[in-house]
């Protein structure tokens, strides 16, 4: 009974710690390799 608690705690922390490296990470994935390649696909927008 006990293990199944301790089992779903661990989700839920590694499910955190995974969310905080995403939102870490994030923004400079975006501006290196996600934002240029927008731009690249809609052309110059001067």
């Amino acid at each position: 009974m006990l293990g199944k608690y301790f089992i779903f705690l661990g989700l839920i922390y590694s499910l955190a710690a995974l969310w905080f490296v995403i939102r870490l990470l994030l923004p400079v994935v975006w501006d290196a390799d996600i934002k240029p390649l927008i731009d690249e696909m809609l052309g110059p927008h001067d």
